[in-house]
């Protein structure tokens, strides 16, 4: 279904475990909203066995007794039926709350990138072909801690980067990629897919810094900006070439 969401109290859960894994403070309007999923996730009818109704008729139950779970059994599907859309509604309501706090948690998210990023640069820039081996060797230790930790920090920014993308930038990912151009990891990404290449997201993003291709972590505007132009400049450059290979304003003259 285009349009289902019944994955959004798990969604909710994720994004909670990911901001507190990073020492983010839950914005009060998401407080807000958790309030209200939560008392409805407490409120979870229980379940109706339906073979209860049997056993009141074998256990010389009364006609009392026999009717309350008559009710209780033709009420329970309904019941749970309301009662899990209110809990994907709430849900929701949490997800749309948080995604309207951007302004809150992405600076937060941002510091957290950059300080990533700002290491991978670090990396790329060591000489090539040095090991961890060699750079302890040549007693370079903090380097030689870099290059060993570069799988684990390119791991954590593209959780970083998923975090963004999944939970404060409205309308996803889609939304912000302008005529299939996506500057929401490289700031050009046609420069950057020509040279990010390797086999780990580490040998990727260190290909790439190393060709001079510019890794950063826009907002979701920005990043949509940043594809905008990017779409203009191949525009232009596509009728620039229209117009040499067809000529402009030319006349053809009939004899």
């Amino acid at each position: 279904m285009l349009n289902d969401r019944s994955g959004a109290p798990l969604e909710v859960a994720d994004a909670l475990r990911q901001l507190q894994a990073r020492q983010i403070a839950v914005p009060a309007a998401v407080t807000d909203a958790l309030v209200a999923l939560r008392r409805v996730q407490a409120a979870e009818p229980a379940q109706v066995d339906a073979q209860d109704i049997r056993r009141a008729y074998l256990a010389g139950a009364d006609q009392g007794e026999i009717d309350a779970l008559l009710l209780a059994d033709l009420g329970s599907t309904r019941l749970r039926s309301e009662w899990a859309q209110a809990r994907i509604s709430a849900a929701v309501a949490t997800l749309n709350a948080l995604r309207d706090s951007a302004s809150e948690v992405f600076p937060l998210l941002r510091a957290q990138a950059e300080a990533a990023i700002g290491k991978l640069q670090a990396v790329a820039e060591l000489d090539a072909g040095a090991t961890v081996d060699s750079l302890v060797r040549g007693g370079k230790v903090d380097d030689a801690k870099l290059l060993a930790g570069a799988d684990e920090v390119a791991a954590e920014l593209n959780a970083l980067y998923r975090l963004r993308d999944q939970y404060l930038v409205r309308g996803g990912l889609r939304s912000v990629v302008v005529n299939g151009h996506d500057c929401t990891r490289w700031r050009d990404p046609v420069a950057a897919a020509a040279h990010a290449r390797g086999d780990t997201e580490a040998q990727q993003y260190l290909a790439g810094l190393r060709e001079g291709c510019e890794l950063w972590y826009p907002s979701g505007p920005e990043a949509r900006a940043a594809g905008q132009e990017l779409a203009d400049a191949a525009a232009a450059a596509a009728e620039k070439k229209r117009q040499r290979e067809h000529g402009v304003g030319a006349t053809f003259t009939s004899w």
